[in-house]
């Protein structure tokens, strides 16, 4: 009986290895074969052609080469994978689609993607189904836009990117055995924009627009409408939120910063935003950069900010604005125009009318005529036309003060020095009374155009006082002159000449003195 019993025993602790050994090691998991085992009772391989953009259908190349093109900047539209293996199953897979996002599976040989169309593909996944998923993973990896190959993904996990525009060039796929652990997955083989951006702006005679989403246009362009007020919605996982800030028409920037979801700026007032500063906050500020331009009045499209720079003319109107969320690794922000994304001193250029124009020299008002007296009119509306960049010509500054003030050609011939405010006052410019000589240099560097009675000198030979426009300030302390009675005076001139004769005439004096600067508020 001890013999029998012996002999029973050793039977039994053998059976578990003679019956299952095919399928399992002794200390395995049910279905999960050693890597041993799958060597050497299973054979598998792939071999996969990609079309790429202006090429076409490529060769195919076997397990683990490379399908595509890297340093070419050329797209992959579409993708084949064919598998040879002595197991039962299958290798399934799909592409994400620019414009049509994830494609559904395809089997074997089918292909996966578009052909004719120029899309790129932007991310892909690959699976092996049936009964070589047991004993093998499928690794496969991109090579993409701008970042080059992104890490190992397998078994189903996404390849590429989502949301951020970018084209899969290249891909290398392979077949490994069950528990090889030389290749290492990682998450960063797929990157997806999980933040949603969209913006709204409240536009003159029109009110709160539709929000746009990421990159588009809010607001107007070529309608000469004011932007008054926006309003960003950033919807995201990451902690953290969008900040911006305005500077007001006739005012300052606000005192905070807007948060998400609320307004910046004004509305029912009739104020434009000139300015404006985005900004992230928390592992948004980690994750991404914020860029936005806006189009201003007379000046269009300026150039792209980012993260808290100035976006704006100052004095002009925003119309439209864009924003774009990048993130930091993205190659992509670096070929936006950034320059001039802020223009901080306006140089005024007047335009140039002469008061001997034959279209009004002789239109009287009064007892007298443009031709003698209308030096002042006419220097404003120089002045008037090249700070608001529309055509204001000198009978209408003069029809103005004629019909509405006494200081045009009524107390005295020319216009007096109050004239000068009521004109600023009419057609809605600031006006600064410059009282000496600092004054008045600081300002022309700043690129105002300036308003100055002149008396005897340069530009009065005889009695009299005379209007005239200076702009500019050249490095040898010298102005540019606009002379409305005789067009050979202009030129440069220098201001302490200008200084000197400057008039001394009662009459031409508002505010203590006959030089005022103009630039819009």
């Amino acid at each position: 009986m001890k013999k029998f019993f012996i002999i029973f025993s050793f039977a039994i602790l053998f059976v578990p290895y003679t019956v299952f050994g095919e399928n399992e090691a002794i200390t395995g998991t049910p279905g999960s074969p050693s890597e041993n085992e799958t060597s050497q009772n299973t054979s598998a391989s792939i071999k996969y052609q990609t079309h790429i953009q202006n090429i076409g259908w490529q060769k195919y190349v076997d397990n683990g080469s490379t399908a595509g093109t890297t340093g070419k900047a050329l797209r992959m539209e579409a993708l084949k994978i064919k598998l040879d293996t002595n197991l039962q199953g299958n290798i399934e897979y799909r592409t994400h689609i620019q414009n049509i996002g994830w494609q559904n599976y395809v089997k074997e040989g089918a292909t996966a993607g578009t052909t004719g169309k120029a899309l790129r593909v932007e991310a892909l996944k690959i699976r092996l189904v049936g009964e070589i998923e047991q004993y093998y993973d499928i690794y496969y990896r991109v090579h993409i836009e701008d970042l080059g190959w992104l890490p190992w993904a397998k078994n189903d996990m996404p390849a590429g990117s989502e949301g951020i525009s970018k084209r899969v060039e290249a891909v290398e796929i392979k077949l490994a055995s069950k528990n090889d652990n030389t290749i290492i997955v990682d998450n960063g083989s797929f990157i997806k924009k999980y933040e949603t951006l969209k913006y709204q702006t409240h536009v003159q005679n029109i009110g709160w627009q539709n929000y746009v989403k990421e990159g588009a246009t809010a607001g107007t362009t070529g309608k000469a409408l004011r932007v008054e007020a926006f309003n960003i919605d950033l919807s995201s996982s990451l902690e953290g939120n969008v900040t911006y800030q305005s500077f007001i028409e006739r005012g300052s920037w606000e005192s905070q910063p807007t948060t998400n979801g609320s307004i910046s700026g004004t509305t029912g007032k009739s104020k434009a935003i000139q300015l404006i500063k985005l900004n992230l906050t928390g592992e948004l500020a980690n994750t991404y950069d914020i860029y936005y331009r806006v189009h201003s009045s007379t000046y269009g499209w300026l150039g792209w900010a980012k993260n808290g720079e100035i976006a704006g003319v100052n004095h002009y109107s925003i119309e439209a604005i864009q924003i774009k969320l990048y993130f930091k690794f993205d190659q992509n922000k670096n070929r936006l125009k950034t320059k001039n994304h802020y223009i901080e001193q306006v140089n005024y250029k007047p335009a140039y009318y002469s008061q001997r124009d034959s279209r009004w020299k002789n239109k009287a008002y009064g007892r007298y005529t443009m031709g003698p007296t209308g030096c002042g009119p006419t220097a404003m509306a120089m002045a008037l036309s090249g700070i608001l960049n529309k055509s204001i010509l000198p009978t209408n500054v003069a029809d103005y003060l004629w019909k509405y003030t006494n200081d045009f050609n009524k107390r005295l011939a020319g216009t007096s020095g109050g004239g000068i405010i009521h004109v600023a006052n009419r057609y809605d410019v600031k006006r600064t009374a410059l009282k000496n000589k600092t004054e008045l240099i600081n300002a022309l560097k700043e690129g105002k155009i300036i308003y100055a009675a002149m008396g005897k000198g340069k530009f009065v030979k005889n009695s009299g006082t005379h209007a005239i426009v200076l702009f500019g300030y050249n490095s040898n302390n010298t102005t540019n002159a606009y002379d409305p009675y005789d067009q050979k005076k202009n030129g440069a001139v220098s201001i302490n000449l200008i200084w000197n004769e400057k008039s001394k005439d009662p009459d031409d004096y508002s505010e203590g003195t006959v030089f005022h600067s103009l630039e819009r508020y």
